[in-house]
């Protein structure tokens, strides 16, 4: 069999011989859909197969087929394992496949209807080892000669050698109405194939044998881990602790309908019929609801045959990049998926290399536009802008809708009330179901209820407590019961523990983020009364996990997020040195971003906590700042406010001349803390070399300018310019060069703020420089002389000067002319440039 992955689009015009191709009995048996080929008899068989299918609750999906005929086929994996729908088609190229890995010989059958535009296909199965059928490999364009006689009627009534069998008995109730047939038993799966034929409302498009093994199409292989969760809800049941009962994958609160959930639903829609991938943004405090809308969207989109589900994370390996990239065979599965496909990546916010990961991997997809749920806490920051800018300078065409949640749902007495009702339904809930549900008043002045707090607030009035008045007071309340539920679940293992050591413990786990036992072990090797001891050690981990309860390949931590950061910022703050040996200074910048990263998010809602802690870690290690820096740059908050505090110290650690450096010179999160680094570096730097000032008042000036600040940028370029003239006059061919950058500078800060002529001025004299320095050294200056001669026609053209603006143009053109014919890749985009201009 051939081992390349070979999986086309079919189009039943332009290759209907080819529909037998997709018949593979090896992938349904790997898929687990094949029955016994043994002995028992062929109606045995095909009744055992027929409930084996049936038990995999496949849902129906709705066919898209192109003007030219073209349709997606899903390979049996994705009928069978995941997203386990398919179309009537799908369906029976499965049962085909499965009949044939059986020992039954099957065909498929497409009818066309007399009145209406969708098709049906249908299954023929032998019940004798020789088929009442053609196999020389040709389509059928009709019926073959007696194929209709040996049709059985009735599947116990030998009265033929063959059933036709309609695939969507093996389906579960569908969503469309006009689907008749589902979850049916295998009689009546063949008096309903039957009826089709013997009707007169359908006609005979096409029918076609199986292909032998050589000819047959190969699916790409799933991998063994599939990138996305689609089991997306837990039983009530199996949680055994509040916080794990009303975390959003058990929906012990219905999901009450909001405007977004609309929203996000016809944007799918628009986007698996377009042609472009759809990145859907979803902004929101913690708390506000964001993953139930993210969970509540991909059970609609799973109903309607999407693969949709939450982005999996996974440990990082050395090789990997910061932000949890999943294994590459994960991700490429998803590019030869054939479902329509929604990935929603929790706090992308946080994830941003796997994020780009998915899109990357989304640019060579093959099926339907793909969407992308991403979910974050702001976009007050950059990482939205450099996830979709960075894919868009790729040429990935990206459509994207942002949707903002409110803290509070919009049917707040709703959301509580329902908890109360719902948490006093449960089996084991601690006091009688009452019919009276405690009044939820007005919060304080001041505080806001989120989504999950009023959840909280229900679940507390269940249990008859008096209801707290601000947000630490309910999250504290909370974890009381969790506390006792950890040390519960201890000391049901066999061991004692006291309640510090658990704190502490679980806020390891938290800022850490481990995924597996191994790594979670490991990492409470940091909490100093477990680090000598690795039975205790792991026993305590494996203890936790069973807590916390982490999805597969998600990491270990105290959800609902809000309040896990609670948690640990309350943790971190009652022992100050708990930080340090949690992220020790041997630790590698690559495994500080995910602590980083979750300070700054526990960062939202107290804010000052979370900065103390980021500060602790730079005063522990100074060079941690690129690390830092980076966090900030993406995502701001308590990382960029610590490394303004510490800048602003008058004796700091931080190398700041360093650090100016790497900030880039274009607008990010921290151009505060930039202009903040290069006016100290300038005050400092006065009393020294005019040349040092001189270059560093250029930086504060390009600094002021991205602050907004154009007097003061322009004040800056000024200064500058003054101390070149002073340096060029001493030692014209050293400094005549900075002199005229400069003055190319200044005019552009004189233009912005309104002084055309002294724009003009300056770029004049600007040019009358390079002109020089390009005569005596045409290689170095004359691309310089080309973009100020480019400037001097915009500032002409802005006083007026028409025929002089079109003139300089012209001489910049020829500049850029010869340049570009001796090095296209550097200046073939200023030529465009100047020629646009």
């Amino acid at each position: 069999m051939p081992t390349s992955i070979e999986w086309p689009i079919w189009s039943i015009d332009q290759s209907p011989a080819d529909l037998a191709r997709y018949v593979v009995p090896d992938v349904v048996r790997q898929c687990g859909g094949a029955g016994d080929a043994g002995p028992g008899g062929a109606t045995e068989r095909l009744g055992a197969l027929w409930e084996r299918l049936r038990a995999f609750e496949i849902g129906y999906a709705g066919a898209k087929v192109d003007e030219d005929g073209q349709q997606l086929i899903r390979p049996p994996a994705e009928v069978l394992t995941t997203p386990k729908s398919g179309t009537c088609l799908d369906l029976a190229l499965m049962l085909a496949g499965a009949a044939e890995s059986t020992g039954l010989p099957a065909a498929v059958i497409v009818l066309d209807p007399v009145e209406g535009p969708a098709r049906h296909a249908l299954v023929a199965v032998s019940l004798k080892p020789e088929p009442p059928w053609p196999t020389d490999g040709e389509a059928w364009l009709e019926a073959p000669d007696g194929f209709l006689d040996e049709v059985r009627d009735d599947f116990k009534v030998p009265t033929g050698s063959m059933v036709v069998l309609d695939p969507v008995g093996l389906t579960r109730v569908p969503i469309s109405a006009q689907v008749t047939g589902p979850n049916a038993t295998l009689e009546a799966a063949v008096k309903h194939g039957h009826s089709f034929l013997a009707s007169g409302s359908w006609v005979w498009k096409l029918g076609m044998a199986a292909a032998t093994t050589e000819r047959r199409f190969v699916p790409a292989r799933v991998p063994r881990l599939l990138p996305l969760r689609t089991d997306l809800y837990r039983t009530a049941d199996t949680a055994e602790s509040a916080l794990r009962l009303l975390r959003p994958e058990y929906r012990i609160t219905p999901f009450q309908a909001r405007d977004e959930i609309t929203v996000l639903e016809d944007f799918c829609q628009q986007i698996q019929h377009g042609s472009t991938t759809g990145v859907a943004v979803v902004t929101g405090v913690g708390g506000a609801g964001k993953t139930r809308l993210g969970l509540r969207l991909c059970e609609l989109m799973q109903a309607q045959g999407w693969y949709a589900g939450p982005l999996i994370e996974q440990p990082r390996s050395d090789e990997e990049q910061p932000g949890g990239e999943l294994p590459g065979k994960s991700i490429r599965w998803l590019t030869s998926a054939t479902a329509p496909l929604l990935v929603m990546i929790d706090y992308a916010d946080a994830r941003i290399a796997a994020t780009q990961q998915v899109l990357r991997a989304l640019q060579q997809r093959s099926g339907p536009p793909a969407v992308v749920l991403l979910t974050g806490r702001s976009l007050s920051r950059d990482w939205l802008d450099g996830i979709l800018g960075n894919e868009t300078a790729n040429g990935h065409p990206i459509r994207h809708e942002t949707v903002e949640l409110k803290a509070a749902h919009p049917q707040r007495q709703r959301i509580y009330q329902s908890t109360v009702r719902e948490m006093r339904a449960l089996p084991d809930a601690v006091t009688a179901a009452d019919d009276a549900v405690p009044e939820l008043g007005a919060p304080a002045t001041g505080v806001r209820w989120t989504t999950l707090d009023l959840v909280l607030l229900g679940w507390l009035a269940a249990q008859g407590q008096d209801l707290p008045a601000t947000q630490a007071e309910l999250y504290d309340d909370v974890l009381v019961h969790e506390g006792r539920y950890w040390q519960r679940s201890c000391r049901t293992a066999g061991f004692e523990t006291d309640l510090p050591l658990l704190h502490q413990a679980v806020a390891c786990l938290t800022l850490l983020g481990p995924v597996g036992i191994d790594t979670a072990s490991r990492a409470l090797r940091r909490v100093p009364s477990l680090a000598d001891d690795d039975r205790w050690r792991r026993g305590l981990a494996l203890g936790l996990l069973t807590c916390l309860e982490p999805g597969p390949g998600e990491r270990v931590a105290l959800r609902p997020d809000p309040v896990g950061d609670h948690h640990l910022l309350r943790t971190l703050s009652n022992d100050r040195k708990l930080l340090t040996r949690l992220v020790p200074k041997k630790t590698k910048p690559k495994d500080l971003m995910e602590p980083l990263l979750i300070l700054n998010r526990a960062g939202q809602d107290s804010p000052d906590r979370a900065t103390a802690q980021v500060v602790e870690l730079l005063r522990a290690k100074p060079d941690r700042w690129s690390a830092v820096t980076e966090v900030g740059a993406t995502v701001g908050g308590p990382c960029q406010v610590a490394l303004e505090e510490l800048a602003g110290e008058p004796d700091t650690q931080l190398p700041l001349a360093e650090i100016s450096k790497w900030l880039p010179f274009q607008g990010t999160g921290l151009w505060r803390l930039a202009l903040q680094i290069e006016e100290r570096l300038l005050e400092g730097e006065r009393a020294g070399d005019l040349e040092t000032v001189a270059a560093r008042l250029l930086r504060v000036s390009h600094r002021r300018g991205l602050a907004g600040d154009r007097p003061g940028a322009l004040a800056a370029t000024e200064e500058a310019v003054g101390h070149y003239r002073v340096l060029a006059e001493a030692n014209p061919a050293a400094f005549i060069p900075d002199l005229a950058g400069s003055l190319n500078n200044l005019s552009n800060r004189r233009s912005e703020v309104g002084d055309r002529l002294g724009a003009l001025q300056a770029v004049e004299e600007a040019v009358g420089h390079y002109r020089v320095l390009a005569e005596a050294n045409p290689a170095a200056f004359i691309p310089d002389l080309a973009m100020s001669l480019n400037n001097l026609s915009v500032h002409r053209s802005g006083m007026g000067d028409r025929p002089g603006a079109l003139q300089a143009v012209e001489e910049s053109v020829g500049h850029y002319r010869v340049l570009a014919e001796a090095n296209p890749a550097a200046f073939i985009p200023d030529l465009a440039m100047s020629l646009n201009n």
